[in-house]
């Protein structure tokens, strides 16, 4: 990554990277003086930042924010491909991991829901979907069951994986502000990695 020349007058930046399947990682840095035992230049003087990953371990949590979900549907769009299969490529590294699908909406409200049919195992198209109605819970519940069913189809042992389904109980902005979209997500937490 390259950062311009900062318009603070401290010089002081932090840096964070996050990576699925690793916990989040943050290094405060001079950015006038960058100084650190591990802090290299390379031959054209570009200064290398090196972050070490560290695999997520029992009790940590990961937020899925790549995986989208067509509107009031339990049917993840076809951008969320990457980073379901990053799901997928983690628990194949990590064969004693068992993990829970939080499901997670924005507010509490009951309406339609488009499901995927079971009977095809394309995850990621709303062609063909089965239209129903229930709560925003059971929304999240489904969707948390889609990633579940993605993992399985992928050859993932079900017994790896349980399900929470939240609604919109636990939501990380206000449902009506500009960033409510944000509630929308499913989470990964590890219950044991041993």
């Amino acid at each position: 990554m390259k950062v311009s020349p900062l318009k603070n007058k401290s010089g002081q930046v932090t840096f964070a990277t996050e990576v699925f399947g690793y916990r989040k990682m943050q290094r405060d840095v001079d950015f006038n003086n960058p100084t650190a035992e591990d802090i290299q230049v390379d031959e054209n003087g570009n200064t290398i930042i090196p972050f070490e990953l560290v695999r997520l371990q029992k009790g940590d949590f990961a937020i899925m924010y790549n995986v989208y979900f067509f509107r009031d549907a339990a049917i993840m769009r076809p951008e969320s491909r990457y980073e379901v299969n990053s799901l997928v490529e983690m628990l194949k590294e990590n064969p004693k991991y068992i993990i829970k699908i939080h499901g997670h909406t924005n507010g509490n409200h009951a309406g339609n829901i488009s499901y995927r049919d079971k009977n095809t195992t394309d995850f990621f198209t709303i062609n063909g979907s089965k239209d129903g109605y229930g709560s925003a819970k059971e929304l999240s519940r489904a969707r948390a069951e889609e990633i579940r069913d993605y993992l399985i189809n992928q050859g993932i042992d079900p017994a790896r994986t349980s399900i929470k389904a939240w609604g919109g109980k636990k939501a990380i902005h206000d449902k009506h502000s500009a960033r409510a979209q944000e509630n929308v997500r499913v989470e990964i937490e590890i219950l044991e990695d041993k």
